[in-house]
């Protein structure tokens, strides 16, 4: 298939890495700038991406020159495949994405419903509803490397000499073995909870460990601050555990609303003072809204897709 890259071209650039440790290094800053990037989401050809692979060729070409007079130049073909990606800076960034993207990645995605998935290691993943998870070809050789759109639990196997590594389009979880929820949100770029063991975060030039009950959020522009998790719910959408405890009933509602991915509108006839204290467990929507309904006095519809509650006697 074209753009794939074939095993003399592998051979060609891995001789170039090898012949200094300046040559290994540009890889290694290129690969971390690339899979930060976020642009191994987007799949796009050259074409797509508008890219002058001539031009481009000739940056490139000029900088493996540079670096060694023995080097000899790699075929343009070569430079199509490797222009596939464009990553941030240079074309010679594109060497990453055909370097670590191939057809052999396995991926994975969810709609409506979420989806257990054990990773070649032996590692645990439970993928949360319209997110996707890609396991790139090269896991579990040097490294343990996925990608995650949306949101993920992840229980990872451990193994010392293997971190495992989670990029997002906003930021990078490392770990060795451990328990842990990743999410991304347009309210927020990116969050971490910690269920047990260390986790490294880091985004926007930022990183910060967290340890188990430990949860980070990061926000465009601003500092990463660990804080100790106060939410026995944020599992829910996995477990379908929900414990509230004098919790306002606006609470409840938006974790019902993360849990079962729907739409609960809340009027303002309802008091602002209505509290909830109930646990449920592996409870439908529909269960659980006829008991908030019956013990709270509240009268609850629902319309166009959506839930609607109304009317309190809290």
């Amino acid at each position: 298939m074209a753009g794939e890259a074939t095993p003399a071209d592998h051979a060609e650039l891995e001789r170039w890495r090898l012949q200094s440790p300046a040559n290994d290094q540009h890889i290694k800053q290129l690969m971390r700038a690339y899979e930060l990037s976020g642009l191994h989401y987007q799949h796009k050809s050259p074409i797509e991406l508008n890219i002058d692979l001539d031009a481009e060729w000739t940056k490139l070409n000029d900088r493996i020159q540079s670096n060694s007079r023995q080097s000899r130049s790699f075929s343009i073909s070569l430079v199509w495949k490797v222009a596939a990606a464009v990553v941030l800076f240079t074309v010679s960034a594109a060497l990453v994405y055909f370097f670590v993207f191939t057809t052999n990645d396995l991926r994975y995605e969810t709609q409506a419903n979420t989806q257990e998935i054990v990773l070649p290691d032996g590692s645990k993943v439970v993928l949360n509803r319209f997110s996707s998870l890609v396991c790139h070809a090269s896991f579990n050789e040097a490294d343990r490397k996925v990608t995650l759109q949306g949101e993920a639990y992840f229980d990872v196997t451990r193994d010392p000499h293997k971190p495992f590594r989670i990029f997002t389009q906003t930021g990078l979880v490392e770990v060795l073995g451990t328990s842990f929820t990743v999410s991304q949100s347009h309210d927020y770029g990116m969050e971490v909870i910690v269920t047990s063991g260390l986790v490294s975060f880091e985004a926007a030039h930022q990183q910060v460990r967290l340890k188990a009950g430990e949860r980070a959020r990061y926000y465009p522009g601003k500092p990463i601050l660990p804080i100790i998790n106060t939410d026995p719910n944020y599992l829910a959408w996995k477990t379908r555990e929900l414990i509230f405890e004098a919790t306002p009933l606006e609470t409840v509602v938006e974790t019902l609303q993360r849990t079962y991915g729907v739409t609960i509108e809340l009027t303002n006839s309802v008091s602002a003072t209505c509290q909830v204290t109930a646990r449920f467990s592996q409870q439908s929507l529909e269960s659980i809204m006829i008991i908030l309904e019956n013990t709270l006095h509240l009268t609850v519809q629902t319309e166009e897709g959506k839930w609607i509650i109304t009317k309190t006697g809290c």
